[in-house]
């Protein structure tokens, strides 16, 4: 065992706790600039004079919302796939794994 998995091991909830409150700040920051994009500064990010109006028609805000959760499934499925070749190449390189922090 590293000298930094060591360190970890002991700190381990309070590295996941931080994890966790990061994550929810994130997502809190990720919804208020939704918020201000789409609700309070329109017309800021209005692109009716650049050509972007055929678009909006053609899918509208559901159909925009179906791309979103499509591509966001899609990147989650290549995210783990992603992992799992570096895991199956940390075994063929027999490289030791990090420490699993518990739940």
């Amino acid at each position: 065992m590293t000298l930094h998995a060591q360190e970890l091991q002991g700190d381990s909830r309070s590295v996941l706790a931080v994890s966790r409150w990061a994550s929810v700040a994130l997502l809190l920051l990720y919804a208020a600039f939704l918020y201000f994009q789409l609700a309070t500064h329109r017309d800021l990010f209005d692109t009716a004079g650049e050509g972007g109006e055929g678009l909006e028609e053609f899918l509208g805000f559901w159909g925009c919302i179906a791309w979103l959760a499509l591509l966001t499934g899609g990147i989650s499925l290549m995210s783990d796939c992603l992992v799992g070749a570096l895991d199956g190449a940390r075994r063929i390189a027999a490289v030791a794994a990090a420490p699993q922090h518990a739940m």
